[in-house]
């Protein structure tokens, strides 16, 4: 056990499962939880720039509170909930011993990620704000739990035994760290990765799966030597899932002549059409310029930190001002409504009756809304199941064709000879296969929400959450069954039979030799030759009966193999889509009731407004002036 500090209890922000407060992975969608201690006060933005955005949050839920509108109230609530945990991911990954970790010490300004020769990172380290420093280590477990679909142990950590904890541990599936760092505070989380072997690793195609859900990647080489080919591919392919990178070539201080591969690697990014920016950096160098002159940092490091704040933080922080500001806006329109209503009874009393047949046309149509029957809700139903016919469709097509090319595989050899590394090429196989389909995944539920959304004639402004497991963790326990020798014949069996063949040619050739016993000198040697070609016929045919079987059993192996692993990996998208249906129902339902709820609320207004003597109506009048010019404030231009 390693000296560290249990975390404080966690809420699902996925599917709002309550978990056991020691819990970092959601029990119910197995997505990673938010931090225990958020980096900032309640109402208070983790990303730079959004303290107006948070202010108009706050004000309009006390508004909210003012006019009696509990539903509004929660609604931004929740959004101010989503602007303080905000967190964005930036991957850092590449090949093995490319520098990754050290990248990550030096933009942090200290030694946190375990940099030792003889260690290498075996698994993901999340890097994030805390308000102190700490560290927790997750674990495979072997016992079944069924409040946590993952099956992980974990054990808290000092950050200074971390190198230690990671060189001992053999079963460690990540590691959490929180940082009281400046850098981290504005909301970013540095992901350092295991190397990814190339496209068609295990850990290739995990960071592709994790890379859909990041906000920025930075491709990390050294300038040891130029770009490989499955450096390129993978950062091809790389590009395409996440919306801003760079790539970074380090150890300019080991290697005099950095300045050629760095431009022969700008030569093959442009040769390949990738637009990313180059940075050549020395992670020693700003290490040591930390603690001696910051002044005189050479390391090239700076360019990234500015990268980082410029481009990941800022872009990150228009976005989530934009979809705050659209819930805002949502929230100021319900309670105008009301207050336009009453006001136009006021000044116009002669337009009562109008104005109350529009109102209840309004809540006709939140009604409408509301059944189970209505357009919107229709579209979805009918959209999830093409959806799941689809991705199922998808996973089935994916998985015979793994199948067929292992058949091919298994028919041009022998079982025995590469059984061993069978196993592993099909499980990076599955892997890519299956990050392939929930990548679809991903894309199909996404256009369907908007679909969806515009159907309602609503923007819900809030994320899609999948809850998607990675591929790698949905693999465990699904092993391929060990190939066994079959019966065949056994050596001692072979060589009898291989005697008895001999001994047949003297058999057939003892007539001749009888009647011609001079032909002995010359038929000795054939009877011998033809007995050893018979012989070695024979064996041939014993070891190729012996291959087939083995081939028969290798097929029926995999074949269970590609079953369970359909099975497992079909399990969760369905279960995934399904939740993600019930959210997106929920979160429109929840704005037909409000929009329900507020033509309701007009209609009482407008009546009550009426009723109203001149004196009180005066009255009144001044007081919507004051209360139409509070919500309307809430209309601040977004962040830019």
């Amino acid at each position: 056990m390693y000296p560290g500090k249990t975390l404080l209890a966690r809420p699902c922000s996925g599917c709002g499962r309550d978990n056991p407060g020691d819990s970092s992975f959601c029990g119910g969608c197995g997505q990673r939880l938010l931090p225990a201690e958020p980096p900032a006060q309640a109402g208070e933005p983790l990303l730079t720039g959004l303290a107006e955005t948070a202010a108009d949050l706050e004000q309009g839920r006390r508004l909210a509170e003012q006019h009696e509108r509990p539903d509004l109230g929660r609604h931004l609530a929740d959004t101010q909930n989503r602007l303080a945990h905000q967190m964005l991911g930036v991957v850092v990954v590449g090949e093995y011993k490319r520098g990754k970790s050290s990248l990550v010490n030096a933009l942090l300004g200290s030694e946190i990620c375990p940099v030792d020769a003889d260690v290498a990172t075996t698994a993901p380290m999340f890097v994030r704000y805390g308000t102190q420093a700490q560290a927790t280590g997750y674990f495979r477990s072997e016992r079944a739990d069924p409040d946590n679909d993952l099956n992980l142990d974990q054990e808290p950590v000092a950050v200074e035994y971390l190198p230690d904890f990671i060189g001992e541990s053999k079963s460690l599936h990540s590691v959490e760290v929180g940082l009281p760092n400046e850098l981290l505070a504005g909301g970013l989380c540095l992901v350092d990765t295991p190397g990814v072997g190339g496209l068609e690793s295990s850990h290739g195609a995990m960071t592709m799966g994790v890379l859909s859900s990041a906000c920025a990647m930075i491709f990390v080489t050294d300038a040891s030597q130029e770009l490989t080919a499955p450096e390129m591919a993978f950062l091809q392919e790389a590009l395409d899932r996440v919306p801003l990178a760079i790539c970074v070539v380090t150890k300019t201080d080991i290697y005099p002549h950095w300045r050629t591969i760095v431009e022969l690697d700008r030569r093959h990014l442009a040769d390949a059409g990738a637009n990313v920016e180059l940075l050549p950096v020395s992670s020693f160098l700003r290490l040591r310029h930390a603690q001696t002159d910051p002044a005189e940092d050479e390391s090239g490091i700076g360019a990234i930190l500015n990268w980082l704040r410029s481009e990941v933080t800022e872009s990150a922080a228009v976005q989530v001002a934009a979809a705050a500001q659209r819930d805002l806006t949502f929230v100021r329109e319900q309670l105008s409504l009301a207050l336009a209503a009453e006001q136009q009874v006021l000044q116009e009393p002669e337009s009562t009756t109008k104005l109350i047949e529009e109102l209840q046309l309004n809540v006709q149509r939140a009604e409408r809304l509301l059944q189970s029957d209505s357009r919107w809700q229709q579209q979805l139903s009918d959209g999830m199941e093409d959806l799941i016919s689809d991705v199922r469709h998808d996973l089935d097509e994916r998985m015979r064709d793994l199948a067929d090319r292992a058949d091919d595989m298994i028919g041009q050899t022998d079982p025995e000879q590469n059984w061993d590394t069978m196993e592993a090429w099909l499980h990076r196989q599955i892997i890519v296969a299956a990050t392939a389909n929930h990548d679809l995944l991903l894309i199909r539920a996404t256009e369907l929400s908007a679909a969806v959304a515009d159907s309602f004639a609503a923007q819900s402004g809030t994320e899609l959450r999948l809850g998607l497991k990675a591929p790698s963790e949905l693999l465990r326990g699904v092993h391929l069954e060990p190939i066994e020798a079959p019966p065949g014949e056994p050596v001692i069996t072979r060589a009898v039979g291989l005697a008895r063949t001999a001994a047949v040619v003297p058999s057939v050739l003892g007539p001749v030799l009888l009647r011609a016993p001079e032909m002995a000198l010359f038929l000795g040697p054939i009877s011998l030759a033809l007995g050893a070609v018979i012989g070695k016929r024979v064996l041939r045919d014993s070891y190729e009966r012996q291959v087939h079987k083995r081939r028969e059993q290798a097929r029926e192996a995999c074949k269970r193999f590609l079953d369970e692993a359909t099975f497992v990996f079909g399990k969760d998208c369905m279960d995934s889509l399904r939740r993600t249906g019930r959210e997106l129902r929920n979160e429109f339902r929840a704005r037909a009731e409000v929009m329900h709820e507020t033509a309701h609320r007009a209609i009482a207004s407008v009546e009550k407004a009426n009723s109203l003597d001149p004196a009180q109506r005066s009255q009144r009048a001044d007081h919507l002036v004051g209360a139409r010019r509070a919500v309307d404030a809430l209309n601040r231009p977004q962040v830019s």
